[in-house]
């Protein structure tokens, strides 16, 4: 009987997952029709690609090419300047940006043309893109073993 309680306990959880995982991807594209360049990049991004099974966090990192396409979501939710920035100079400047759903952007603003794919309407990272963007980050700011433990992480699914 224990086993059968924990068995649906399980199918709550995962059909509970769905449906929360369901609602952010509607969320990121009806920001992705206001600001259609934006890019989805790290963990939710390898997420939707397939190459991790779950995303359990309520924020989303995106990239953008400059500032005044965030014009949209200055009409609804709250954004916040990040003054300090830690990244190499591509990254022009960081913004969070909290919906009133209470999703959360962490927003890169960066000038660089990297590639993407596009699946099911949304433009999202591949990990060799994201590899190559920490590869610059060492270059420029020096070894850093997190970094660089990252890079390794991201080389498995290549």
């Amino acid at each position: 009987m224990c086993g059968i309680l924990i068995q649906q306990q399980e199918i709550l959880e995962v059909q509970q997952y769905i449906v929360v995982k369901n609602i952010v991807i509607d969320w990121i594209k009806q920001i992705q029709t206001q600001i259609p360049s934006m890019v989805i990049i790290g963990g939710f991004s390898r997420y939707l690609l397939g190459f991790e099974s779950t995303y359990d966090k309520t924020w989303v990192d995106v990239k953008i090419s400059n500032n005044l396409l965030l014009e949209p979501l200055k009409l609804s939710g709250r954004l916040l300047h990040i003054e300090h920035n830690d990244f190499q100079s591509s990254v022009k400047d960081r913004w969070i940006w909290k919906s009133p759903e209470r999703f959360v952007l962490d927003i890169f603003i960066e000038d660089t043309n990297r590639d993407f794919i596009v699946k099911d309407g949304l433009n999202l990272q591949h990990p060799k893109e994201a590899i190559q963007f920490f590869k610059e980050y060492l270059s420029e700011m020096g070894e850093n073993e997190y970094i660089q433990s990252k890079i390794s992480k991201l080389e498995k699914y290549i």
